[in-house]
């Protein structure tokens, strides 16, 4: 489960816990901890995880069933002389941090999926949130979005979005396979 700014104390003291490791360079058995470095193609990416089982500094921890442990994902990307740095928490059933990267990994992957969705097709501004109507909408969403990826034109996906909509040929030949 993500630690989010919204749960603000949750969040200080997981960030807090694992700065004190960090001052302590994770001299306690209890924190695993692996970093990669990815660079090539005018960019580069570093990003580290850790996992601590130590969860006695936080609050309120007893009264919840299944964690085991504390995770954090640091990455930090370069391009083009700008620099992204991101930071997210998790309280996690997983005891290694290995799996907690895997976790990490394909939690972006769907994270991935739901931004184009939004950017694209602005799935967040739909008004459909009731009945069986959300369910169909989203599979016609994300058919319309794989569509438009697999078209070769070497263009953005919003771009051919327009495209599709403006041009019946474009449409039926590029997205319809007619």
């Amino acid at each position: 489960m993500a630690v989010k700014g919204s749960q603000e104390q949750l969040h200080r003291e997981v960030r807090g816990d694992f700065e004190a490791a960090r001052e302590m360079e994770f001299e306690y058995g209890e924190v695993q901890d692996e970093h990669t470095a990815e660079d090539g193609h005018g960019r580069g990416e570093y990003r580290g995880n850790c996992l601590s089982t130590d969860l006695g500094l936080l609050s309120g921890v007893e009264r919840w069933s299944g964690p085991k442990a504390l995770g954090m994902a640091e990455s930090e990307r370069w391009r083009d002389g700008r620099v992204g740095i991101g930071q997210r928490g998790y309280i996690t059933s997983l005891e290694d941090v290995g799996s907690l990267r895997q976790a990490v990994r394909s939690h972006r992957g769907i994270e991935s999926v739901h931004w184009r969705l939004d950017v694209t097709l602005r799935e967040d501004a739909g008004r459909s949130r009731r009945g069986n109507a959300p369910h169909p909408l989203g599979v016609v969403r994300h058919v319309a979005v794989n569509r438009l990826k697999r078209e070769p034109a070497k263009v953005s996906v919003g771009k051919k979005r327009t495209r599709a909509a403006l041009n019946d040929s474009f449409r039926d030949k590029g997205l319809m396979g007619q």
